[in-house]
C-alpha cells in the first residue's frame, strides 16, 4: 500500500489477505492525508484479523499508538514484522514492543528507538526469529541497553541475524554486558547466527560462540574471524554444525577451511572465501563430512591469508 486508499477501502474486510506493506506515495501526498491513512488503518487492520506480515518501509508519517495497539491486538499469531527507516515515535514505543510479542520474526532496520529501554516483563517469547541492521548513526539511537533488553526477553530465539558497521566500542560494551547470566540464557537455544559487518572483532565472535551451545548454522561476513573465534567454533560446534558461511572475513586462513571439512560429521554446506584447488586434491586428512551438498568459494576479506 503506497499512500492513501480511498476511504471506502478501509472499511472492507479481505478474507485472503495475509500481507500488509506500507510505503510512502510514489507521488508526495499532503501530510493531512499522510496521516489520515494511520487514523484509518487500525480499524482497517482490526477488519483483517488474518494478516501474518507486516512491512513497515520508510513512512513519511509515523504510525501512531493507536496502530500499533492494533497490530498488537490483532496479530497475536503473526509470522513477519518489518520496520525500516525511521518510523517510529517515542510516545507509541510502548505499544510497539507490545506489537512485537505477537509476531515469530522481527526485522529491525535502521529504526529510531529514541533511546527508550524495552518495558520491564514484556514477554517475547514467541519470538523465534530476529534480524537488526544498524550503523554508527542509529546505536547512538538504539543503545547497548535496548539490544540487553531485547535480548533478555527472547527467551526461545533461534536464529539471530546482525549486521553492524563501523561501532566497536559499543560492541565490545555489549560484549561485556553480555555476559550476564540472564543474557547468555536468552542464547542459550540458539541455533542460527548471522554475523556481517565491520564492527565485529574476533574476541566479540568468540563471546558470542562461547554462549550458543546449540548452534547448527554460522554465518560470518565481512567480519574478523581469527583464531580466538575459530577455536570457539571448534571447541564448542564442530559435532553438530551443518552449515558454515565464511565470506570476506580478515583473519581466515587455508588450514581453518581444512579443519571445518576434517572436523564437522553433519557439515551439509561450507561457503568460505579461503578454499584452494590443491588443498581439494590433497587434503592433509580425510574429510569426515559425508553429507557435504555444498562446497563453496567465497570472496576473501583482506588479511584472510595471514593473520
Amino acid at each position: 500500500m503506497r499512500g492513501s486508499l480511498p476511504p471506502p477501502y478501509y472499511d472492507i474486510h479481505y478474507p485472503l489477505l495475509k500481507d500488509l506493506v506500507l510505503k510512502d506515495a510514489l507521488q508526495p501526498s499532503p501530510p493531512t492525508a499522510e496521516a489520515d491513512l494511520y487514523n484509518k488503518l487500525p480499524a482497517f487492520v482490526i477488519l483483517n484479523s488474518l494478516i501474518q506480515n507486516l512491512h513497515i518501509n520508510s513512512v513519511n508519517v509515523k504510525p501512531t499508538s493507536h496502530f500499533w495497539e492494533a497490530v498488537g491486538t490483532t496479530c497475536a499469531d503473526a509470522q513477519r514484522l518489518l520496520v525500516y527507516g525511521r518510523t517510529l515515535s517515542p510516545e507509541a514505543m510502548e505499544s510497539f514492543w507490545h506489537a512485537c510479542t505477537g509476531f515469530s520474526s522481527i526485522v529491525l532496520s535502521r529504526v529510531d528507538l529514541d533511546t527508550r529501554t524495552i518495558p520491564q516483563n514484556t514477554d517475547f517469547s514467541r519470538i523465534k526469529n530476529i534480524h537488526l541492521y544498524s550503523s554508527e548513526r542509529d546505536v547512538m539511537d538504539f543503545g547497548v541497553n535496548e539490544y540487553v533488553s531485547l535480548f533478555k526477553a527472547c527467551s526461545e530465539l533461534l536464529h539471530l541475524s546482525w549486521t553492524l558497521r563501523d561501532v566497536q566500542p559499543y560492541i565490545q560494551h555489549f560484549m561485556m554486558l553480555s555476559d550476564e547470566a540472564t543474557v547468555a540464557d536468552s542464547l542459550l537455544k540458539l541455533e542460527c547466527l548471522q554475523l556481517h559487518g565491520n564492527a565485529f572483532m574476533d574476541r566479540d565472535i568468540a563471546a558470542l560462540l562461547r554462549n550458543t551451545p546449540m548452534l547448527r548454522k554460522f554465518e560470518n561476513n565481512n567480519t574478523w574471524f581469527g583464531p580466538i573465534a575459530f577455536d570457539m567454533l571448534q571447541k564448542y560446534h564442530f559435532q553438530h554444525m551443518i552449515t558454515v558461511v565464511v565470506v570476506e572475513c580478515s583473519g581466515l586462513q587455508s588450514a581453518m577451511v581444512q579443519r571445518i571439512l576434517c572436523s564437522c560429521p553433519q557439515l551439509r554446506q561450507l561457503v568460505a572465501g579461503t578454499v584452494f584447488a590443491a588443498d581439494l586434491a590433497q587434503p592433509s586428512e580425510p574429510w569426515i563430512c559425508r553429507h557435504l551438498a555444498r562446497l563453496e568459494k567465497g570472496p576473501e576479506g583482506m588479511g584472510s591469508r595471514n593473520f
